[in-house]
């Protein structure tokens, strides 16, 4: 693929999007490519989204959640047509445990582009949290099909997935999904097995 870096944050988060467009998985940026992978268009975030963004990636990374919420609430209020911005603060209310805050948030991500899978692995996963596991798998089996399975998030809501499956009783099935996740590189196989229930043997079916 000819296009490598996002023209606008740098980063090579870049990733399929909905029909012949690649869309940034930190800023939004979104790219209009041609069958030879050329760049036709281009939407590039706002540089004070991006801005906000960045500052609440550092209030992230050191865990400090309320900022990073004011934060993406500011990014939101100038453009609130990005799933991104919707999944970010989604994920910042759930990781400061405001469940509630969280599925709004992914549900207006959906509204913005119902074809961003995060947006319902990310329900998924609030339900899943909350032990209300049939949601948990209604959400994660409408966003894994819209994943290009190259997506480093694929293998973790696929494993995520199987953990849910397996609560409401089908561990077999929790059994393939979670070995298929480690087979493309999901790096916590051996723990979702055990918060599954598995037993070691389940790797091999």
């Amino acid at each position: 693929m000819k296009l490598i870096k996002c023209e606008c944050c740098g980063g090579n988060q870049l990733k399929k999007n909905s029909g012949n467009s690649m869309i940034c998985s930190f800023c939004g940026s979104i790219y209009i490519l041609d069958e030879n992978e050329t760049i036709m268009s281009k939407e590039i975030t706002d540089v004070k989204v991006m801005s906000l963004f960045l500052d609440a990636e550092k209030c992230r990374k050191t865990k400090n959640h309320i900022d990073e919420i004011q934060y993406l609430i500011k990014a939101i209020e100038l453009d609130e047509n990005q799933a991104i911005a919707w999944v970010k603060l989604g994920r910042a209310y759930r990781e400061s445990n405001l469940l509630d805050k969280a599925i709004d948030c992914y549900e207006k991500a959906i509204g913005v582009d119902s074809q961003y899978p995060q947006s319902y692995t990310n329900i998924g996963a609030v339900y899943f949290i909350k032990k209300e596991y049939e949601s948990a798998i209604e959400f994660y089996e409408k966003g894994l099909p819209l994943f290009d399975r190259r997506d480093k998030d694929y293998p973790v809501a696929l494993a995520n997935y199987g953990m849910a499956v397996a609560k409401m009783g089908d561990k077999k099935k929790a059994a393939e999904c979670i070995n298929q996740a480690e087979r493309m590189g999901y790096a916590y196989a051996s723990k979702a097995r055990k918060a599954a229930g598995l037993s070691l043997f389940s790797k091999f079916f």
